[in-house]
């Protein structure tokens, strides 16, 4: 098996960007409801990629005409030792991403996702 481990250096690691983990909702210890919330920002040693459209396979946010809007957001590829869970915000070089989809990648060292930029509202 193959370990990516020495993949992740100064040279292709980034510190720059920060992750705000995602707190499901739960009962406390006097069984009263807590909503959903995210932890305070850290910083996320990663190597983001941009992941671009899925469908046209090209990087950035796109205007274009769909059934339900026109705007089209900008993905990214995130790869990490630290797990990044389902719906934690990417705070990377000023834009705030959301994780969509997580791979399964523990064996090999590292823990890939792909986030989604926040469209404006």
């Amino acid at each position: 098996m193959m370990n990516l481990r020495r993949a992740f250096n100064r040279h292709t690691t980034s510190s720059k960007p920060t992750i705000e983990i995602y707190v499901e909702g739960h009962y406390d210890d006097r069984n009263m409801w807590v909503d959903d919330s995210w932890k305070p920002p850290v910083k996320l040693m990663c190597t983001p990629i941009p992941f671009g459209d899925r469908e046209d396979g090209v990087s950035g946010q796109q205007l274009k005409a769909t059934p339900v809007g026109e705007r089209l957001p900008a993905y990214i590829q995130i790869h990490s030792r630290q797990p990044m869970p389902m719906k934690s915000y990417i705070n990377c070089y000023g834009i705030r991403y959301k994780v969509i989809q997580v791979g399964e990648y523990d064996y090999a060292g590292f823990h890939k996702v792909i986030a989604t930029k926040e469209l404006e509202k």
